[in-house]
């Protein structure tokens, strides 16, 4: 059985490194794996390049993995909703859980015209190499950071049940749109300026509070602000570490993964979570006026 994975895996390798010579580029999209150019490949090298198997060899279904087993350990179900109908369905949910604040994120996606699509390195012996990082621009964002250069791809929801719902597709935009319920909320997310931009750049104001600036102020900022990141933030005060190797994954897919749609959820949970133990050391420490200074 081992010999005849490592066969399988071999064959695979031959495969990828036959097509990429052939001029075929590979990009991993949400659930699905994009081959441009596979068309022009003969029959039996085309069939060989198996879908489930690139996901895995191009390292995206470990990506999944990671993000899925932490969502599990946090004890919550991702529910990814894509139409009006269901996204009714979600808010009624919601509203049922008579939150005090929801916990709430999003993910955004550059627009074509400001984004270049990251492909899978492949070498020429057809394994997989690193994507070297471009060098940091420090005159400009990257599009995914600017509302004027990117669009919100997916909204996270979550008031403290079993469940934590993502908004994608049609059902993202009932929700920021045409729900009558969104704007009367109160919500807590971590670097609320972020979500704060994109939302008000389509015209929706919220009530947002920001675990971010209360991290700060409980666990401190560091030298360039690395402190109150919502990864070491959660460390600190919940004892966990959230992966964040999904972070840039295409959130345009037509089809996003289970991973990525565990990955959304996480900082919603996370940022409800995170809110009331910060909110009481801020309480003790006598910092209220510092946080709303800051807010």
């Amino acid at each position: 059985m081992a010999n005849d994975l490592s066969a399988l895996w071999r064959s695979l390798r031959l495969a990828v490194k036959q097509a990429h010579a052939l001029g075929v580029e590979f990009y991993v999209r949400g659930a699905d794996i994009e081959s441009v150019g596979i068309e022009c490949l003969p029959d039996k090298l085309r069939n060989a390049l198996d879908h489930d198997m690139l996901r895995e060899y191009f390292g995206a279904s470990e990506d999944d993995d990671e993000a899925i087993d932490f969502l599990n350990n946090l004890g919550v179900d991702a529910v990814l909703v894509t139409n009006a109908t269901a996204a009714m369905e979600a808010v009624v949910e919601l509203e049922s859980e008579k939150a005090p604040f929801i916990g709430l994120d999003i993910e955004t996606i550059g627009k074509p015209e400001y984004t270049q699509r990251q492909t899978v390195k492949v070498n020429v012996d057809g394994s997989i190499g690193k994507t070297p990082k471009d060098p940091r621009d420090k005159t400009r964002r990257p599009p995914g950071t600017d509302p004027h250069q990117a669009d919100i791809a997916t909204l996270q929801l979550y008031a403290g049940g079993k469940r934590c719902f993502v908004f994608h597709g049609a059902a993202l935009d009932w929700i920021l749109l045409s729900s009558p319920w969104l704007p009367e909320q109160t919500f807590i997310a971590h670097n609320a300026t972020f979500e704060l931009a994109f939302l008000q750049h389509r015209g929706i104001h919220l009530n947002i509070g920001c675990t971010m600036q209360a991290g700060g102020i409980v666990v401190g900022v560091g030298f360039g602000g690395e402190k109150r990141s919502l990864a070491n933030v959660s460390k600190e005060i919940l004892g966990l570490d959230p992966p964040k190797s999904l972070q840039m994954s295409d959130w345009g897919a037509a089809r996003l993964s289970p991973g990525q749609v565990c990955y959304a959820a996480t900082d919603a949970i996370l940022a409800y979570r995170l809110w009331p133990k910060l909110r009481a050391q801020i309480i003790t420490k006598e910092r209220t006026g510092a946080y709303l200074l800051q807010r």
